[in-house]
């Protein structure tokens, strides 16, 4: 959320970066709608013809929800003016589908984003990170992302809060820092669920949390793609998946790589579909490791 003199500042910049150094390269790689739109609108003024990519990293017919009407008025009519300038791409054929129809273009690419490396698929940890791990008579849920609204870690809470009282055995360990951590401390504590969930923080490495977990778990309002959700399956971990738009149901193919919940789902029916989830056999690890390997970033 620049301000109008940050904005100003930001395209006159732009224009003397283009104009100075127009025969310096050939092509510009953009992610974000905004800062797309802050490049090519000064790159027009210097008549420069480099190509221009843009990918969303998200859903935009969700993004336009948490933004007032007259910003997302004014963000797609300054688009029109650039949409021929450009090559847009998003992490999803959904998610690209939902950019085309959101601003008016006829194609969008859908480009996977190179999630895992071929070294994530051979991974073999050390010990476990956290003690609910390594302890065999419990069932621990993995969940991992900017403690933020958007991925709706409220409505994980409440129906793991569910699934505890029917399964005394689960636990879960969340990763990741936010703006809404203090909000979800509280919540914990009014719900009774300290002794049973931990807010784990920033880890520099989560593969060895997602290796050790029986499942990983995703909440998310919306996604551009869900790429947590890939990293998990390169560590062998089979998801729970909010189906939200988009990302969730085509990286686990519908159920076939977890299990895909309905995003009007109840606490109680999302406590019930884990807890049957949880008393399945699952298939070994290079099952999901298999699927993992459509995201390479080789």
């Amino acid at each position: 959320n620049f301000s109008t003199k940050q904005t100003i500042n930001i395209v006159c910049a732009n224009y003397q970066f283009i104009k100075h150094n127009q025969d310096s390269y050939d092509a510009v790689l953009q992610n974000g709608l905004i800062p797309s739109i802050l490049y090519c609108l000064p790159q027009k003024l210097t008549k420069r013809k480099t190509a221009n990519i843009i990918n969303f990293h998200t859903t935009l017919s969700q993004y336009f929800k948490t933004q007032n009407k007259l910003k997302s008025f004014l963000l797609k009519k300054l688009f029109s003016t650039i949409k021929h300038q450009v090559i847009l791409c998003n992490d999803s054929i959904e998610a690209a589908q939902d950019a085309a129809e959101e601003l008016n273009v006829k194609d969008v690419i859908a480009l996977y984003n190179p999630v895992c490396s071929k070294e994530d698929l051979l991974y073999k940890p050390g010990e476990a990170p956290h003690p609910w791990l390594s302890t065999p008579n419990l069932k621990t849920l993995i969940s991992a992302g900017r403690l933020c609204k958007e991925k709706d870690f409220e409505r994980m809470l409440n129906s793991f809060k569910i699934l505890n009282n029917q399964e005394p055995n689960t636990r879960l360990i969340i990763l990741g820092d936010g703006e809404e951590k203090t909000r979800l401390e509280k919540l914990i504590d009014n719900l009774d669920l300290h002794h049973v969930v931990n807010l784990a923080g920033f880890q520099n490495n989560v593969h060895d949390y997602f290796y050790y977990a029986d499942y990983f778990w995703l909440t998310s309002k919306y996604e551009g793609f869900g790429m947590v959700l890939c990293e998990a399956l390169a560590m062998g971990t089979p998801c729970i998946a909010i189906d939200c738009p988009h990302g969730p149901k085509e990286i686990l193919q519908n159920n076939k790589f977890g299990f895909l919940i309905p995003r009007d789902a109840t606490h109680a029916q999302m406590a019930k579909t884990i807890a049957c989830a949880l008393r399945e056999s699952k298939n070994d690890k290079s099952f999901y490791r298999n699927r993992a390997q459509d995201f390479l970033d080789t």
